[in-house]
């Protein structure tokens, strides 16, 4: 199960940012249960090198889960194209 949001905002032709948030777990067959959901969020920018056709590179921090004992998750991406 995942659930996930994003909102964008174009501020220029070539430039955007995004911010999200999600939560997903996987379960074993007959044990759905809402307990253990592994949450995430941040923020990107956007560089549409191409506005016409919508491409662009996409450049996010995510932060995840805090597991006991450890710092919480968190990463830089750098990813072409959107999804949607």
């Amino acid at each position: 199960m995942a659930a996930q949001a994003e909102i964008r905002y174009r501020f220029m032709n070539r430039f955007g940012i995004v911010a999200f948030a999600g939560t997903g777990k996987v379960f074993a067959n007959g044990q759905f249960n809402g307990d253990g959901l592994k949450p995430n969020f941040g923020v990107g920018g956007r560089y549409f090198f191409d506005p016409a056709k919508g491409l662009s590179v996409r450049l996010d921090y995510g932060i995840g889960e805090k597991l006991p004992n450890e710092k919480r998750q968190a990463g830089f991406y750098i990813s072409l194209a959107e999804a949607f």
